[in-house]
């Protein structure tokens, strides 16, 4: 089975397809990291951030669509996500990621 099939067949089996402002949050000085639990075939939707930002992928193995490409990656590894890239994510297997972002890039 290829990787569009299984995630198709996990989307189809009630695997759920998530917001990035649904993950778990926290606040550590400057930066801001979301906790991203995802179970195999789980979806990330795609956004966008007007700022360059790190993704530490902890467990698992993901599939990452960066604008019209897509790459996979496998923990432990820390991806960096360019400013101005429509990104999203799918669990290949159980994952766990963090986002990290800077705050003061938020303005905030």
């Amino acid at each position: 089975m290829n990787v569009f099939a299984a995630v198709a067949n996990a989307i189809a089996n009630g695997a759920p397809v998530i917001s990035h402002e649904d993950a778990q949050t926290y606040e550590v000085g400057n930066l801001i990291v979301k906790v991203m639990v995802l179970h195999q075939g789980a979806s990330v939707l795609k956004h966008i951030h007007p700022y360059t930002h790190a993704h530490i992928l902890g467990k698992g193995r993901i599939r990452l669509d960066i604008d019209d490409e897509w790459a996979v990656y496998q923990a432990p590894c820390v991806i960096t996500i360019q400013s101005g890239k429509y990104h999203g994510i799918t669990a290949l297997e159980d994952s766990v990621g963090f986002c990290v972002h800077d705050r003061t890039q938020l303005g905030v």
